[in-house]
C-alpha cells in the first residue's frame, strides 16, 4: 500500500544554530509486475552545516506459492549535498583557519542495494 511520511523537528527553539531535521518520503507498490517505487527527501540543519539527501528506490519482489514467502531485491540511488558556512563560526581560542575557511557545497553520489525475505508468519 502506499506510505508517506512527513517530519519535521524544531530543537531548542529560540537557540540560533538549533538542530532543524526534516524528511520526506512516498514509497508504494505498482499494480503490475511486482515492482515498488519511492522517494526520500532529507534536509538537516545544525548550525552552519546543511545536508541534502535525495533518492529514488526501486524494488522488485518474487512470491514463492509453496511456502507463502517473499523476496524482494531494492535499489537506491540519489544524490546528499553538503553545505558548510563555518566561516559564520568564532572560536574561543584565536583564529583557527581550518575550521573558519568556509568549505562551501560538496556534492556526492550514493547507492544502495538491499535484500529482504518475509512469510506471513
Amino acid at each position: 500500500m502506499l506510505n508517506m511520511t512527513a517530519l519535521y523537528r524544531e530543537q531548542w527553539f529560540g537557540v540560533a544554530g538549533r538542530p532543524q531535521p526534516s524528511t520526506f518520503s512516498i514509497h508504494s507498490p505498482l499494480r503490475f509486475n511486482n515492482v515498488g517505487l519511492g522517494f526520500t527527501a532529507v534536509n538537516d540543519i545544525v548550525g552552519p552545516i546543511q545536508s541534502t539527501k535525495l533518492y529514488g528506490d526501486f524494488s522488485y519482489t518474487l512470491k514463492f506459492k509453496n511456502n507463502k514467502g517473499k523476496l524482494a531485491f531494492g535499489i537506491k540511488g540519489g544524490v546528499n549535498v553538503n553545505s558548510s558556512k563555518t566561516d559564520q563560526l568564532s572560536t574561543s581560542e584565536g583564529q583557527d583557519q581550518a575550521l573558519l575557511d568556509n568549505v562551501g557545497i560538496v556534492i556526492s553520489p550514493s547507492f544502495g542495494v538491499g535484500v529482504y525475505y518475509h512469510m506471513p508468519k
